[in-house]
């Protein structure tokens, strides 16, 4: 690649946003090099993450059906239960009410994928232990470690998913993962969804790509 080829991709890109792999590497040849494999292992971790964020949203919901009955969506008892922060801090009821006034039939199946993946991960707190997690964490997540108890099992589980989620939002945004620590984060990935069910773990992680690319990162 010569140095016109390599200007005119600096360019579109835009130089400042080339600056953070051209201060990783040595030339600017090394630094295209490093944004291809960047952008490729963002879309390998597309097939995990997916599968990782739909088996999360789903378990939880299932609770929340037995919980507070088919409508739960609209039970007083759960929207109380709910944390209502002020901003700028996330707030799980201004959330849940957004996605369902975007449903006017409140069809809980087109609601739950419009909650944010935080949403959901924001249900693995304390606050929820009483009413949900210290009878049905076992239930829903049966392949959690046995030797936890189940707040331990929340806790990880919780402090797991938000490492993900950083990384889903990074990877969303087109933004840097170059130097996260990729390999840990897959295998965390793939250790939330076996807490469900060890099959699709297995599915996963028989066809993603994730691992070969990782292998594959440029030499910089």
């Amino acid at each position: 690649m010569n140095s016109t080829q390599l200007n005119q991709i600096f360019q579109t890109l835009s130089f400042e946003r080339m600056q953070t792999y051209e201060n990783k590497t040595k030339t600017r040849e090394q630094a295209v090099e490093l944004y291809l494999w960047n952008a490729q292992i963002s879309g390998a971790f597309l097939f995990p993450l997916h599968i990782c964020e739909v088996t999360i949203r789903n378990a939880i919901a299932e609770i929340l059906y037995t919980q507070y009955g088919s409508n739960w969506v609209n039970n007083y008892m759960f929207i109380n239960s709910l944390p209502n922060h002020p901003k700028p801090k996330y707030n799980q009821r201004t959330d849940l009410d957004k996605a369902t006034k975007q449903h006017t039939l409140h069809y809980i199946p087109k609601i739950i994928p419009e909650l944010n993946f935080v949403f959901w991960q924001a249900m693995l707190t304390q606050r929820h232990d009483t009413r949900l997690w210290n009878s049905q964490f076992q239930l829903i997540f049966p392949h959690a470690n046995l030797s936890r108890s189940v707040q331990k099992n929340r806790e990880h589980l919780h402090n797991d998913l938000d490492i993900v989620r950083r990384l889903r939002n990074r990877i969303a945004h087109h933004e840097p993962i170059f130097d996260e620590k990729l390999l840990s984060i897959y295998n965390k990935i793939i250790k939330i969804i076996g807490y469900r069910c060890q099959e699709t773990a297995n599915w996963v992680a028989s066809h993603q790509t994730v691992t070969t690319l990782i292998a594959q990162k440029p030499k910089i």
